[in-house]
């Protein structure tokens, strides 16, 4: 891999996502706020640092992932109840004041 700024940035995003697995759990904000940019940005390295360095960490994340996912689609489909609902109801409304159905 040739050596270039966008290189650097990413192999000094690695190291400190692995300075921040090592370390445990982040020990402020910002550290949070690191860790959860590299995390998403870098979802593969983190689960291969993660199975090197902490792997009940590696256990705990892929459950964390996996409930995160099913709360996500489960929001998502009750949004999707709730806007059905409200067309089915603003339709409704519309006809009861004189507007033709569609």
């Amino acid at each position: 891999m040739p050596f270039t700024t966008k290189n650097r940035r990413y192999v000094h995003e690695l190291l400190r996502l692995e300075t921040l697995v090592a370390r445990g759990a982040p020990g402020s904000f910002v550290e949070a706020m690191w860790l959860e940019h590299l995390t998403s940005s870098h979802r593969l390295e983190y689960h291969a640092i993660l199975r090197e360095l902490a792997p009940e960490g590696y256990a705990r994340a892929l459950r964390e992932e996996a409930r995160t996912a099913r709360e996500d689609r489960r929001l998502l489909a009750e949004e999707a109840e709730d806007e059905r609902r409200q067309r089915t109801s603003d339709r409704a409304l519309w006809t009861r004041c004189g507007g033709r159905p569609k």
